[in-house]
């Protein structure tokens, strides 16, 4: 009872929505689209030795994924599990036991008839053996059990990634928070692109859009699909991929023949769990089509910036790039300037502002050399990464799993 009341004290942290301390039970944890951080009791230990895994905990985080109550758990990829070490819960329980003795000499102080002197070691040893129960506590919670599925390996069967949180003076929450987030078994943050090969490779495969709320509910249910902390994560990678040509498009609904509303490469404020996701070369089609009528009529008085462009770029009203040929409006001076017919370059990229170096590049000085017409554009990314102490095998899955995703040809982990 000591140990449950003391992680009982323990305090939910973001990005959890939810932190369930000791159940007793599966019905003790809700099953919502939130997700849920749940320490296990100290009998629902665990123990790894040798390569084999062992302990009460293994069937309990069974059973608590796959049940509420009576009832089939819905919302499975949204709990994770930090359990006790079975071999270090005993000297914590010894520990225990020696708080709760020099606790119950305090208490009986004046039956005991203690001096001065004892009653200050009385005292001494309790907060030394209270500080060292802390401590014993961090360092045997020490499990994390997440679910997950290898949908390259078997799509039905439920794995988990059990991992050593460490000792430390951070308190358990926190270590299990960061070593998820660090891990990415669970995101705060997802990029467009990366919701984008989730889509392509098991969610639209047969359909040109997908609802906003069956997206959700399957991101909560499936656990061979990222772990997002919270619909909030998704809706940030919706507005951000709808502001862009090449991951998908939004509408408020599809009639049968097109869709309603439908943005792409706009900014939206308003994002709802009804609106439908769109296939980018779908809703490009509909709306290179809605266009045409336009582009036909034409306008009298034609603008003087040389078209519309409200859509991101598109073209001019006439469906043309906007940029007319240099040597035309010049008379062909061009032929007189020197041809340089190659470029190259070589940039190091600072790894804490890798986005902000790459989008500079591509704006300052590769959007100008892919104008060039009749240019041959090639882009390459190297990357190189030495880790000394040696890289987790949460981290080698999950780089592996997108690797392939993307289609990258060239990749791999090696011993030195």
């Amino acid at each position: 009872m000591e140990i449950e009341t003391r992680l009982r004290k323990l305090r939910r942290e973001n990005p959890f929505s939810g932190l369930h301390i000791c159940p007793t039970s599966s019905n003790d944890i809700p099953d919502e689209q939130a997700a849920r951080l749940v320490v296990l009791r100290p009998d629902d230990n665990f123990r790894r030795a040798n390569g084999k895994d062992s302990g009460k905990a293994l069937s309990t985080v069974v059973d608590f994924l796959n049940t509420r109550g009576t009832s089939p758990r819905v919302y499975r990829n949204m709990l994770a599990f930090v359990a006790p070490d079975q071999d270090k819960l005993h000297d914590l329980q010894t520990e225990v036991k020696r708080f709760i003795a020099w606790k119950s000499i305090l208490s009986d102080k004046e039956d005991l008839n203690l001096d001065g002197g004892q009653l200050r070691e009385t005292e001494s040893s309790l907060n030394r053996s209270n500080s060292s129960v802390e401590t014993r506590i961090k360092e045997t919670y020490c499990w994390l059990l997440v679910p997950f599925i290898d949908q390259y390996e078997d799509i039905k069967t439920i794995q988990w990634e059990i991992s050593n949180l460490g000792g430390g003076d951070d308190e358990i929450v926190s270590k299990a928070t960061k070593k998820m987030i660090q891990g990415e078994q669970i995101i705060t943050t997802w990029a467009p692109a990366l919701l984008k090969m989730s889509l392509d490779e098991l969610l639209w495969k047969d359909s040109d859009d997908i609802a906003i709320k069956k997206l959700w509910e399957y991101l909560c249910t499936y656990c061979y699909l990222p772990r997002l902390a919270s619909y909030s994560v998704l809706e940030d990678a919706i507005a951000k991929g709808v502001h862009s040509t090449e991951f998908f498009g939004i509408a408020a609904g599809y009639t049968g023949e097109r869709y309603l509303d439908l943005k792409l490469n706009e900014t939206v404020f308003s994002i709802n769990q009804s609106d439908l996701l769109v296939k980018p070369s779908v809703a490009m089609k509909q709306i290179m089509e809605e266009r045409k009528p336009n582009a036909l009529g034409g306008s009298s008085m034609p603008d003087s910036s040389g078209g519309s462009n409200e859509a991101g770029g598109f073209g001019n009203s006439q469906g043309q790039p906007q940029s007319g040929s240099t040597s035309a409006q010049t008379g062909g001076s061009d032929t007189a300037a020197p041809k340089n017919t190659r470029f190259f370059m070589s940039a190091k990229l600072d790894n804490t502002r890798v986005n902000k170096n790459v989008n500079d590049y591509l704006t300052e000085v590769i959007q100008h050399l892919m104008a060039v017409d009749g240019a041959d554009v090639e882009l390459t990314l190297e990357v190189s990464v030495n880790a000394p102490e040696g890289i987790p095998s949460t981290t080698v899955r999950t780089v592996s799993e997108n690797c392939r995703t993307l289609k990258i040809q060239n990749f791999g982990f090696e011993d030195n």
